[in-house]
């Protein structure tokens, strides 16, 4: 029995028992086969992957069916915060010190948080939910 594939969403696929062809990606004479990814795949780009698999036996009997992959989240993206460099003059109690910009490709609004070191607590303060130091 052979399994031939028909990429969906540019997800290109092979089997590591058969040759690198594009007409054998998947299959073996036992019935079973094994799809790998050949790329990183990353939840932020596409969710889910759908596959069309055409079966087919030594008589020319075909079964096609759908695969869906489902690509899981992971956190795998790390926050990127805006580099920033300054001074502020002594005795300049409520100034306004910078405002820190901060992107994860992970996170979801619910979940950005923004944290003081304990030590520098005695001396600054998160203003609100634009974390403004």
């Amino acid at each position: 029995m052979k399994a031939l594939s028909k990429i969906n969403n540019g997800f290109p696929l092979k089997n590591p028992q058969v040759p690198d062809h594009q007409e054998d990606l998947c299959g073996n004479n036992s019935g079973v086969s094994v799809f790998v990814a050949t790329r990183n795949l990353d939840f932020e780009t596409l969710q889910a992957y759908r596959l069309n698999v055409l079966m087919v036996n030594d008589r020319n009997a075909r079964l096609e069916h759908q695969v869906v992959v489902d690509i899981l989240d992971v956190n795998d993206n790390a926050p990127l915060l805006q580099a920033w460099d300054g001074s502020v003059q002594e005795n300049s109690a409520s100034t306004l010190i910078t405002t820190i910009r901060a992107v994860d490709k992970d996170a979801s609004p619910q979940y950005r948080q923004f944290l003081l070191h304990p030590e520098c607590q005695a001396y600054l303060a998160l203003i609100n939910i634009q974390s403004r130091l």
